[in-house]
């Protein structure tokens, strides 16, 4: 077994690493800024890119155990993360940030627009009944043009605003 000599690699890579599999892992590899355009092409010679994620210096991809290493040990590389599905739950933040309180004070939001970033807003009818309150949209990670969101919490996030929306 191999071990890296840094702290470039997420807990769970390190686990699938110590499993010495095969296998490809999706990963993320997130490169200082001055070194992406040129890490892009490496990487694409060293697995599979699976996209650009220039927003944090990164590319999503599947390496190989040893590519892994490689890059691990590249002067250039941030980190190395594994790359997974996120699913956000609402089971105890509302309760935790106690969402209640600006309303108790007399905060109704009245003549405010709220700019929501998160996963997307799908078109609820909470947000479109009896008027559409979606008044902006942009995606930064597909560039899709219509309101979607591929997670949820996007959406109950402004659910819980009873103003107009720029998303």
């Amino acid at each position: 077994m191999r071990r890296m000599g840094n702290l470039k690699i997420c807990p769970i890579i390190s686990a699938k690493l110590t499993s010495q599999s095969i296998e490809e892992l999706p990963v993320i590899v997130q490169v200082s800024n001055e070194s992406y355009n040129e890490f892009q092409s490496m990487v694409s010679q060293t697995g599979k890119v699976k996209t650009n994620l220039p927003i944090i210096g990164g590319i999503a991809c599947n390496l190989t155990t040893d590519a892994i290493y490689r890059l691990a040990n590249d002067p250039d590389v941030e980190y190395i993360s594994f790359d997974s599905k996120v699913f956000a739950l609402l089971d105890i933040a509302t309760t935790s940030i106690n969402t209640r309180f600006p309303h108790e004070r007399g905060y109704l939001g009245e003549g405010t627009t709220v700019a929501v970033v998160d996963s997307g807003v799908a078109p609820h009818k909470d947000l479109t009944v009896p008027t559409n309150r979606i008044i902006g949209f942009k995606d930064f990670v597909n560039n899709e043009t219509e309101p979607y969101d591929d997670n949820g919490h996007g959406t109950q996030v402004p659910c819980t605003v009873n103003q107009n929306l720029y998303i």
